[in-house]
């Protein structure tokens, strides 16, 4: 007899169930060996300087997205000259794999870098994801070879499975974004402060070198002292959440503690990367029950 199911069960849709799989990605620890070792081996080759040039920091935003649909439009292109483009398509669609592979490497040299300052399930899903770009650039690399060397049947099909590993991979690189928010500006969701608002310092009075942590109800801010008065930034680092109070405070500027990231104090400009969003700012006062603050725009 046909098990039925009962009128208030909900079928998973399709959505549901690969929110299963990656769930299940993100909490298998036996991947944390070869994401170490893998993230080890791009800081050691990566400096200050050059993670700020992957990150975007030059371009004021991630440049890693940026430069993903250069591979995935030549490739999708490339895909449906296959489908229905016919027999003279084919020199354009090998000249699109091929250039799909080339703009492939400058992308994923901006995602290792951002991915190697990740940790827990997004490490975890990063290593699965470039692992499956891996399998798609591969495939497309020889995919190009086979049509240059006039196995075009042989190209198509390297080709689709290219592009099924490189679908893949774009499903598990929006998880990280859009249910991880890796990659986002940790502070975009933080409330304005329209109004001077009262700030409870973390400690009874400012040190001497005049920074310190408080807080403006649940904000965390930084608040530093300068010739022309107090200055205060968001005390959340944009790039991954760094905690700035525990940083380096000096020469008007502050160095995240986690990834190096460095901000002007006056205004939370990025000075150097990863980070490629500024902090948010804020003007600080002194009243006679302590501080306040109030966002700037």
């Amino acid at each position: 007899m046909e098990a039925q199911r009962s009128p208030g069960a909900r079928i998973p849709s399709i959505g549901g169930r690969l929110e299963v799989v990656v769930d299940a990605i993100g909490r298998a620890e036996s991947l944390d060996g070869p994401a170490s070792k893998m993230a080890s081996t791009v800081g050691r080759v990566r400096s200050p300087g050059v993670a700020g040039v992957l990150s975007g920091t030059w371009l004021g935003h991630p440049l890693h997205p940026v430069l993903t649909d250069l591979p995935i439009g030549c490739w999708t292109s490339a895909w449906l000259l296959d489908l229905v483009g016919g027999r003279s398509s084919r020199p354009a669609a090998r000249r699109l794999i091929g250039l799909g592979v080339l703009a492939a490497v400058p992308t994923a040299l901006t995602g290792l870098s951002d991915w190697a300052d990740t940790e827990g399930p997004p490490r975890r899903v990063g290593v699965v994801h470039a692992a499956a770009n891996s399998v798609g650039l591969a495939c497309f690399a020889m995919s190009w070879v086979s049509r240059r060397r006039g196995r075009h049947g042989l190209g198509v099909l390297l080709g689709m499975v290219g592009a099924s590993a490189a679908t893949v991979a774009g499903h598990l690189g929006g998880h990280l974004v859009y249910r991880r928010g890796t990659g986002v500006d940790v502070n975009a969701p933080s409330e304005r402060k329209e109004e001077w608002t009262p700030l409870e310092p973390a400690q009874p009075r400012p040190p001497d070198d005049g920074a310190f942590l408080a807080h403006a109800d649940s904000e965390p801010i930084l608040v530093t002292h300068a010739a022309d008065g107090w200055h205060g930034i968001g005390d959340r680092c944009s790039h991954r959440g760094g905690p700035l109070h525990e940083g380096t405070v000096g020469d008007g500027c502050v160095t995240c503690p986690w990834h190096a990231s460095q901000f002007r104090t006056s205004d939370g400009a990025v000075l150097t990367g990863p980070a490629t969003h500024p902090q948010p700012r804020y003007e600080v006062r002194e009243s006679e029950a302590g501080f306040e603050a109030r966002s700037v725009s």
